[in-house]
């Protein structure tokens, strides 16, 4: 549904190193979209812009230093989002503009004591999302379970559109914020498990056809929550995947 796509081939980018997937350092992403995409798009309607960084995708590797660490790839990243951050709110972009900053997945690399320690099974879950808007307070947290398929519909409902949502699908942006009774999260890392996670614990499944079944406890819904699963399974085939 994107009207135009902004690949690693634009002319700005000619003759820059390239990194994972042959991408371009954070800065010279944002300075981009600064310089010559913001000034392009049109005044007189609203816009939807994904901006996709990839700096902080592993294997590390730090633009500046060339580092390999952890700590200092999310600071180079974490600077040049504080850049981006203020050429908006320099040029008045953040007056009327809602900023969604979040990630697609946690790194997929073995999950560390410490992570388990403190979140647990929902360790590999986890992910940062930061919301941005001048209706906003400040360092609010919300709290409840909210997950990436929830963004969407939240936004449509934001908007004036039409928005629906159920016990899988939470509203951030309603007053108070509706979370998700059940998130449900696929990792990759084991190709036949599928993590269920709730208010009330987390419930591992199997998958595996029409036998797909909760390895320990099932939840209250358990059987409304194998349904969306295979539904979604279902549809993926249908797409080819």
């Amino acid at each position: 549904g994107f009207d135009e796509l902004i690949g690693n081939d634009q002319p700005y980018y000619e003759g820059m190193k390239r990194y994972q997937f042959r991408s371009v350092p954070d800065r010279a992403l944002y300075e981009n979209i600064v310089y010559n995409v913001l000034p392009e798009l049109p005044e007189s309607r609203p816009y939807f812009l994904v901006i996709e960084t990839v700096s902080t995708h592993y294997p590390f590797n730090e633009p500046g230093t060339g580092s390999k660490k952890e700590e200092d790839v999310f600071g180079y990243a974490d600077t040049q989002l504080g850049w981006f951050f203020e050429n908006l709110e320099r040029e008045g972009i953040l007056k009327d503009t809602l900023l969604i900053i979040t990630s697609d997945h946690r790194a997929m690399t073995p999950m560390r004591p410490d992570e388990i320690t403190v979140y647990g099974e929902e360790a590999n879950a986890r992910i940062p999302l930061v919301i941005f808007g001048q209706t906003y307070e400040p360092g609010v947290k919300v709290d409840g379970y909210f997950q990436q398929s929830d963004l969407m519909e939240s936004i449509m409902y934001l908007a004036g559109q039409d928005a629906t949502f159920s016990d899988f699908r939470g509203n951030l942006f309603a007053t108070p914020s509706v979370p998700s009774r059940y998130i449900i999260y696929y990792g990759g890392n084991e190709r036949d498990r599928v993590q269920v996670l709730s208010e009330a614990g987390s419930y591992p499944v199997r998958l595996d056809g029409d036998d797909t079944e909760f390895l320990r406890e099932v939840p209250a819904e358990g059987s409304e929550v194998l349904d969306l699963i295979n539904c979604i399974r279902i549809q993926a085939s249908e797409r080819g995947k």
